[in-house]
C-alpha cells in the first residue's frame, strides 16, 4: 500500500528501520505488513501535505482507493476515492456497494460513506436517500427515516438503482410501509403496502419485505385469513430471495 500511494518501492524495508528507531511506528503483525502510526502525527502530515502539495494529496487518496478496491477492501476505497475529489466515482460505488453492506448490518460503514460526501450531492440523488433511509431504520434512527424516504421520492438518480428498486418512487413506497410499522401506525402501514404491491410490474428483490408488513397489518387491523395469505406469499418471496455477495475484507467493515 506505501508503495502505491508513494509510487516508488522500499517502502517495506523503511516501515522497518522506522519501527526500530521508534519512530511513533507500531507493527500491527508477526510478518511486518501492516503497521500503525500515531494518529496526532498522521493528522499533523496529512494537514502538511494538504497545504503544500494539494495535488499530490489528491494523487496519494487516489493511489490508496486504486490498491484497497483491487484487494477488495470496498469501504476503505470509497473513503480515499472521496477524499481524492472523485466524487461522481464515489456515488456509483456507494450506489452499488451500500446494499450487500447492510445484509451483514455494517450500518455505521454505510453512514460513514454517505456523510463523507458533500450534503447537496448526498441529498440530490434517489439512490443515496434510499440508503439513507434504510440505514436509519437499520441503526434505529427513527427520527430520520421520514425525511430521507421522502427525499428519496423527490430527487432524481444520478444512474442506474442497483439495490433492486426501480426508482425512488418505488423505493420510497416500501420503504413507507416499513416506517409506519416501527412508527405503530397499521393503517397507514397497511396503504403503502398494498401501494407498493400495486406499483411494482413483476418481481422485486424488496418483495419479503412489502408483503412482510402488508400481511402483518392486515392481519392485526382484523382480518386474520387474508393476512395469513399474504404472509405465506411473503415467506415464498423471502425463500426465493438472493443476497448479495458482499465484497470487502471483514477487518475493515464498521460495524
Amino acid at each position: 500500500l506505501c508503495d502505491a500511494v508513494t509510487d516508488r518501492g522500499g517502502s517495506a524495508g523503511l516501515l522497518r528501520q522506522m519501527e526500530d528507531s521508534n519512530s511513533f511506528v507500531i507493527a500491527l503483525d508477526d510478518k511486518r505488513r501492516w503497521y500503525r502510526y500515531h494518529h496526532l502525527f498522521r493528522d499533523l502530515l496529512l494537514h502538511e501535505l494538504r497545504v503544500t502539495d494539494p495535488d499530490r494529496a489528491l494523487a496519494a487518496h487516489r493511489r490508496a482507493a486504486g490498491w484497497l478496491l483491487g484487494q477488495g477492501d470496498t469501504p476503505e476505497a470509497i473513503l480515499h476515492t472521496i477524499a481524492a475529489g472523485d466524487v461522481a466515482e464515489a456515488v456509483e460505488m456507494v450506489a452499488a456497494a451500500w446494499r450487500p453492506y447492510s445484509y451483514i448490518a455494517a450500518h455505521q460503514t454505510i453512514r460513514s460513506w454517505l456523510e463523507a460526501l458533500p450534503p447537496d450531492v448526498h441529498r440530490g440523488d434517489a439512490r443515496l436517500c434510499v440508503a439513507s433511509a434504510v440505514t436509519a431504520i437499520g441503526m434505529g434512527h427513527l427520527d430520520e427515516v421520514g425525511p430521507w424516504i421522502e427525499q428519496a421520492a423527490r430527487a432524481p438518480a444520478a444512474g442506474p438503482f442497483h439495490d433492486g428498486f426501480s426508482s425512488g418512487v418505488a423505493a420510497a413506497s416500501c420503504l413507507r410501509s416499513v416506517n409506519h410499522w416501527l412508527t405503530g401506525d397499521l393503517s397507514a402501514c397497511h396503504d403503502s403496502a398494498l401501494t407498493a404491491t400495486d406499483a411494482e410490474s413483476g418481481a422485486s428483490p424488496w418483495d419479503p419485505v412489502t408483503y412482510t408488513w402488508l400481511g402483518a397489518a392486515t392481519y392485526w387491523l382484523g382480518d386474520s385469513d387474508e393476512g395469513l395469505q399474504r404472509l405465506e406469499f411473503a415467506l415464498d418471496r423471502c425463500r426465493s430471495a438472493t443476497v448479495p455477495p458482499v465484497a470487502g475484507q471483514p477487518s475493515a467493515v464498521r460495524a
